[in-house]
């Protein structure tokens, strides 16, 4: 389980869903495919402000067993979960981690997919034409089979490294156009001014987030509770992964990056 390393492969596979014409753009409200949410705010919330978790959603984060996240975690029937969020009334005004951000665009894609689940589409568009070596588990509800998008894929550390290599190739696998380089471009933006990056991450190496991806001086991370990382220097074109069960309290970005200067 890659935990939420997830959001980055999710956010590679709604790159997809774009170019494939299944979702028109960025710009789109949420309601334009969710419109059960206009009540709840959704209105004014565009795709990209979930992708770049800049929504105001009233989604907690964290491991309290009677709240929001744990909940999400857990349900049964995900899709009641995420239509019972709402836009706050006060507007976010720094950056908030919150992966119910990721979670709507998860109900998003699955409205567009019809018959065909997020998993399905995961293996026939990236997945099998990257030439996975192994067989890849996404855990979803019980009500719906919905995917929870923003957590639960379990892929090898091979595997994984496709993925980071097809972001090092913008968008090519073997010759094969599998992303377009406008939504690789568009996803390693920095979605956050100075002033609206909080002050927490003044002592990491971390220093914005894009579309589903964190940001380093000069490299892009997928990072996963629990010390999952896939790490992308695309100027030393090198991809690193480590998995493992905990982190052991490492600083482990600046592990990688030393591991990608002796590599690259």
């Amino acid at each position: 389980m890659v935990f939420s390393v997830t959001k980055s492969i999710f956010s590679l596979l709604f790159g997809a869903a774009i170019d494939d014409g299944l979702i028109g753009s960025v710009d789109d409200p949420v309601t334009a495919y969710l419109p059960e949410l206009d009540e709840a705010g959704f209105g004014s919330v565009a795709l990209g402000d979930l992708l770049g978790m800049d929504s105001s959603v009233n989604y907690a984060e964290g491991d309290n067993p009677f709240g929001t996240h744990v909940e999400f975690n857990y349900t049964d029937d995900l899709t009641s979960a995420i239509l019972a969020l709402r836009v706050r009334e006060q507007p976010d005004t720094v950056f908030r981690y919150k992966s119910g951000d990721n979670a709507l665009l998860g109900l998003v894609l699955d409205s567009v997919l019809g018959d065909e689940s997020i998993t399905g589409y995961l293996q026939d568009r990236l997945w099998n034409p990257l030439g996975a070596e192994a067989g890849g588990v996404w855990s979803t509800d019980d009500e719906g089979g919905l995917e929870r998008t923003w957590c639960c894929l379990a892929a090898t550390a091979r595997d994984l490294a496709r993925f980071g290599e097809l972001v090092l190739e913008r968008g090519e696998w073997r010759g094969q156009r599998l992303l377009s380089t406008d939504w690789l471009r568009a996803s390693f933006e920095p979605g956050f001014s100075t002033g609206r990056w909080p002050s927490d991450y003044d002592e990491s190496p971390v220093i914005n987030y894009g579309y589903g991806w964190w940001l380093t001086e000069d490299a892009y991370a997928a990072l996963g509770k629990g010390g999952q990382y896939l790490y992308i220097d695309p100027t030393r074109q090198v991809v690193v992964v480590r998995l493992g069960r905990a982190d052991g309290g490492i600083g482990w970005i600046d592990v990688l990056s030393q591991v990608a200067d002796a590599t690259g």
